[in-house]
């Protein structure tokens, strides 16, 4: 019976000793496993950080692209603006000239003003069939952006010739000069081969 009892006995102090070795070891690999989480998750934040940062860089470089492109499309609008004002202006003189003394010195429904004299209306068309003359005057209207014209008719020069200068922005009334901001400049000029 003593045997028996210590048979039984030793089992089950192996059998605690199954169970201390399978609790050690069980408690051994779950450590290992939260320990690879753990680097899986710090791995994963560098990761998320590298791709957020790669995201931001792109982002701003399109956004930089974007603002550039706008800039240079103002800049063909005010180019834009300022040529047909040019063109205007040169039309209107080949106009005033070819037309003689009985022509209103006008243009788009506005007195020309002589640039030289501060922005006196100029006399009469027969002025300008003679002399050189310079004048000026605003093309647009309150729902659109006003532009200035500047034009010189040189007659006494061989061959004759007009050169207009358009400006994005108004001139102003008084001297004749482009006021604004940001101002651009295009000039047409016509000879006249006679």
């Amino acid at each position: 019976m003593i045997n028996g009892f210590l048979k039984e006995k030793i089992r089950m102090i192996n059998h605690g000793k199954e169970l201390f070795a399978r609790g050690r070891s069980s408690r051994r690999e779950s450590i290992k496993i939260n320990s690879r989480i753990n680097k899986k998750r710090g791995f994963i934040l560098l990761f998320s950080l590298l791709i957020s940062s790669i995201m931001l860089t792109a982002g701003l470089a399109i956004s930089r692209i974007i603002i550039r492109q706008i800039y240079l499309a103002s800049v063909q609008r005010d180019s834009q603006m300022a040529l047909f004002a040019a063109d205007t202006g040169l039309e209107c003189a080949r106009y005033w000239k070819e037309n003689g003394p009985n022509t209103p010195p006008e243009c788009n429904e506005q007195v020309l003003k002589d640039y030289d004299q501060a922005g006196v209306p100029l006399l009469g068309a027969g002025s300008v069939g003679s002399s050189d003359v310079k004048f000026f005057f605003n093309l647009g209207s309150p729902s659109i952006q006003k532009t200035c014209v500047q034009v010189e008719v040189k007659n006494s020069a061989s061959p004759q010739k007009i050169k207009a200068k358009g400006y994005n922005v108004e001139c102003d009334i008084s001297t004749g000069k482009p006021i604004g901001g940001r101002v651009v400049e295009r000039e047409l000029s016509y000879i006249y081969s006679q």
